[in-house]
């Protein structure tokens, strides 16, 4: 059973890697124009003498003070906190699971024990924190927090058929590995082609809240069709589930984006 499991994910795993190595070169490629622009605006200004006068943080401030307001700037101890309090946390939920002889484990208990103690810990440090990680001044903001609860219950659905949705097209829908590798991926495709238009739209359109209404509505659709086809040898509705779901994907989660920044 252990080596079916392994020749059956090996395909998939390769497919991830090409995808990654596409989507690096892809970066690369996109980001020159940028950079190119960036060094000639650089050289015009060199070569017009405005950047006599200018003088990189480094030397103005020197090595170690850099390096002390950079530590700052970063709120390195918060960053620590909360890495202590995830970790302390979720490890042992991971480690103990269902066995309940391992929750009478100090092993599992302690930890959990000191990630909820480091909780408060982290709310001090960043409310006197010259530069809080958390700024909970925006908290106050019910917008923040409306924009919050949208990308967590969108990321949490998107999680619930994602996780599966390999599984689900070979056993249920009896999909080959590339059959399946092909409809995972339309989610990501929809994205990128919707961002292109979102994005030109989002330019001129001063309201935004219609752009995360209307996710919201291609989400509950797309739903509805993943509910409706569970299985058979017809795709046609998780596929268009999943390009629905890409689509209303990248309407909500950059619009609030936006409501964020504006708050």
């Amino acid at each position: 059973m252990g080596i079916r499991n392994v020749g059956y994910h090996i395909p998939r795993y390769v497919s991830i890697s090409n995808f990654v190595s596409n989507a690096q070169v892809t970066f690369l490629v996109c980001a020159l124009p940028l950079l190119k622009s960036l060094w000639l605006l650089g050289r015009r200004a060199k070569r017009a003498g405005q950047l006599e006068s200018f003088q990189t943080p480094h030397g103005k401030l020197g090595s170690w003070k850099l390096a002390t307001e950079i530590f700052w700037q970063l709120d390195i101890i918060g960053v620590v906190l909360i890495t202590a309090i995830l970790g302390l946390i979720l490890v042992p939920l991971s480690l103990a699971g269902g066995v309940s002889s391992a929750w009478k484990s100090a092993g599992i208990i302690t930890p959990l024990v000191l990630g909820f103690i480091f909780i408060p810990v982290f709310v001090y440090w960043e409310r006197v924190s010259k530069h809080p990680m958390v700024p909970f001044h925006l908290l106050q903001d019910r917008g923040v927090w409306a924009a919050l609860g949208v990308g967590l219950f969108l990321y949490f659905a998107y999680a619930l058929q994602a996780s599966f949705l390999f599984s689900v097209l070979i056993v249920a829908f009896d999909q080959s590995i590339k059959s399946a590798t092909r409809i995972s991926s339309l989610y990501n495709f929809a994205m990128v082609l919707a961002g292109i238009s979102v994005g030109i739209l989002a330019r001129f359109v001063k309201h935004l809240k219609w752009f995360i209404v209307a996710g919201t509505a291609l989400f509950t659709v797309a739903f509805g069709l993943l509910l409706h086809f569970r299985g058979g040898t017809q795709t046609s509705g998780v596929i268009g589930a999943q390009v629905l779901l890409g689509i209303g994907t990248l309407t909500q989660t950059d619009q609030d984006h936006n409501g964020i920044s504006l708050c």
